[in-house]
């Protein structure tokens, strides 16, 4: 909840998996994602990583998405994708945390 609000002419950048490296080359193409919201697929790299890097670059959000390169490589065709394969189909997302600490964030100390 809330609002987030981006410099004019300012809005999005395509960090490609949001890896130190990717963060990395986007700066020697003199691309800053200081007060940005990063773009970045899912992949390579646990999704809370990706956070992380994009965060001590200077986001201000993250917007991650799953390629259909990374998640359905036989296809997008009916015959290609779950539940036929184990494939991704296009309606499918990925979902899951960013959280970073071992354990239950609702039950910190206990079993959950």
């Amino acid at each position: 909840a809330g609002e987030v609000r981006t410099e004019s002419g300012r809005g999005l950048v395509y960090a490609n998996y949001a890896r130190v490296e990717d963060f990395d080359r986007l700066e020697e193409l003199n691309v800053s994602v200081r007060g940005c919201v990063v773009i970045a697929r899912y992949g390579k790299i646990f999704r809370g990583n990706k956070l992380v890097h994009a965060e001590k670059r200077g986001a201000i959000g993250l917007i991650l998405f799953s390629d259909p390169n990374d998640v359905a490589l036989e296809g997008q065709e009916k015959e290609a994708v779950y539940p036929n394969t184990w494939w991704l189909p296009g309606s499918g997302i990925e979902r899951g945390s960013t959280f970073l600490i071992s354990g239950d964030p609702l039950t910190p100390g206990w079993p959950s």
